[in-house]
């Protein structure tokens, strides 16, 4: 998201916007800081709605008070399904410890043709990366399949790395090890600002 709106204009507005996600059901989950590593947005976030219907509501409220004049935003929706396609509740990793200052990275996905026809080495790649999840603390905070929201991407996901260092190790091993043969994304970084997932909210 980017705010256009004049500061003296700001608060009224994101007052508004929180009472509208109270009205609904809705939940700020998490909201990052990007605009050091993108000249296009200033913010990314992760917004949870209990249904379909709560979150047009939710649109149609800020609709109704001229939002969409002063806040330039792309969203996507997501669903959380098992490995059988069964839609499932989402569980997420706890916040932060407090002190910590974690980077944000969110990411669109694509699978390439090679993706589906050379699925014993995509196995055999997965685990690698499980494994250096696990070394450099890696965590996937939401995971979504959206393509029946648009047709550019198969899913979304937000990863949290302890530092710039470990996300970068992490895309140099993906790199290395020819990832990047099966899958094409687009990627945002951030610092969370706010959020019930930031470790930053009383």
């Amino acid at each position: 998201a980017a705010i256009t709106a004049a500061p003296e204009m700001q608060a009224d507005y994101l007052k508004k916007h929180d009472e509208f996600l109270a009205q609904t059901g809705g939940k700020v989950l998490l909201v990052c800081n990007m605009v050091w590593s993108n000249e296009e947005f200033e913010y990314f976030g992760l917004e949870q709605f209990p249904n379909l219907p709560a979150l047009i509501k939710y649109h149609d409220l800020l609709q109704s008070i001229g939002w969409f004049a002063y806040f330039d935003a792309k969203s996507y929706l997501g669903w959380t399904f098992n490995n059988q396609g069964e839609p499932v509740k989402p569980e997420f990793p706890p916040p932060p410890a407090p002190g910590e200052t974690p980077i944000y990275k969110l990411v669109f996905f694509e699978m390439k043709q090679a993706y589906y026809e050379e699925q014993e080495k995509v196995e055999e790649l997965v685990k690698g990366q499980h494994a250096m999840a696990k070394q450099i603390k890696r965590e996937i905070v939401f995971d979504a399949y959206t393509r029946m929201n648009n047709e550019e991407n198969f899913s979304f996901m937000i990863e949290r790395y302890p530092n710039l260092e470990a996300m970068v190790a992490h895309y140099k091993n993906l790199e290395f090890t020819g990832w990047f043969k099966y899958s094409k994304a687009r990627s945002y970084l951030g610092r969370a600002v706010s959020g019930a997932l930031s470790g930053l909210d009383s």
